[in-house]
């Protein structure tokens, strides 16, 4: 059961009703992630103190009264509560802490992805403006002759002009050429099957 303001002034003290109430809801939003870091340690301690006192309490009752639970009525009740407060502020500084932080990262997250964009376009311009250069430097370009014929434009991967040997299979076209391999394969063939 979480603590009001009204309780939590009984129970604990100056300093630690000022760490309590900079936890709550109204104040808690005003803090900086260095501010809740600096209250997250101070509530932390004071947590971590209040369970130690709360367990020496404990075995010290059961030793005392031979109560194997070491509370006998009301005794220790006043540690357990206030280690109860500060476990409470922890967990709302702490939750307040990773909000502000997963906020953070989500900023950076996007002024990252902005540069990113920015870069790409930037990229992309200057890619669309080369290219844009070379079309226009390649219209203004005269057409180019190859071997003795004026106004044909060579393919850009040709190399050489075509030869002597490359003419003839052009002109004899492809069922020529086809037609010779499946005679060789044939031929060849008939060698295997007469040698047995």
């Amino acid at each position: 059961m979480a603590l009001n303001r009204i309780q939590a002034s009984r129970l604990l003290t100056a300093a630690e009703l000022a760490l309590f109430q900079a936890s709550l809801s109204d104040q808690l939003k005003t803090h900086s992630a260095a501010q809740l870091k600096s209250l997250l340690r101070r509530s932390r301690t004071q947590r971590d103190k209040y369970r130690d006192l709360l367990q020496r309490q404990r075995v010290a009752s059961r030793q005392r009264t031979g109560s194997k639970g070491g509370t006998l009525g009301k005794a220790n009740e006043r540690t357990g509560e206030k280690a109860q407060a500060f476990t409470e502020v922890l967990a709302r500084f702490e939750q307040r802490l990773a909000h502000l932080e997963s906020a953070e990262a989500r900023t950076a997250r996007k002024s990252a992805t902005a540069t990113l964009r920015e870069a790409l376009a930037k990229k992309n311009g200057a890619a669309k403006k080369a290219l844009a250069g070379r079309a226009s430097r390649s219209s203004k370009a005269p057409a180019r002759s190859k071997g003795g014929q004026e106004g044909m434009i060579a393919h850009p991967h040709q190399s050489a002009p075509p030869t002597r040997k490359s003419k003839h299979f052009d002109e004899l076209g492809t069922q020529a050429v086809q037609g010779h391999l499946s005679s060789a394969v044939r031929r060849s063939q008939a060698k295997r099957d007469q040698r047995g």
